[in-house]
């Protein structure tokens, strides 16, 4: 009797098991699916798109609270001392994609400079 068929099927199997494994803890690792921010939909990877759509938005004197509200609203990571924020997305395997959000405020918490950064990473 031939056991190629029976062994080749245990092998895809394994191959299938130990895949979903690794998705899962990828998923785990990266804290599950997230949807993609609306601040970065249309717009291509790099800085110039992301920091000219965040200087339309919020053009140099708005409020920076306006600012970190509208961010944590769309899922970003406010770091308010640091006046930054990030925004991590993806379906886990094979790319996870990364949105920046730097500001500085003046003394009256207006906008003095905003820039953004837009990346992803696959493997």
């Amino acid at each position: 009797m031939k056991r190629w068929p029976v062994r080749l099927l245990a092998a895809v199997c394994a191959l299938v098991v130990c895949l979903g494994g690794y998705w899962a803890y990828w998923e785990w690792q990266a804290g599950g699916f997230r949807p993609q921010p609306r601040l970065v939909r249309g717009l291509a990877f790099g800085r110039s798109e992301i920091s000219l759509r965040l200087r339309q938005r919020y053009p140099i004197g708005s409020d920076v609270q306006r600012l970190q509200g509208d961010l944590a609203h769309d899922a970003f990571q406010v770091a308010s001392a640091r006046q930054s924020a990030r925004a991590e997305w993806g379906d886990g395997v094979p790319c996870r994609y990364f949105v920046r959000v730097d500001w500085r405020a003046d003394g009256k918490g207006r906008l003095a400079s905003i820039e953004g950064d837009y990346e992803n990473a696959c493997w």
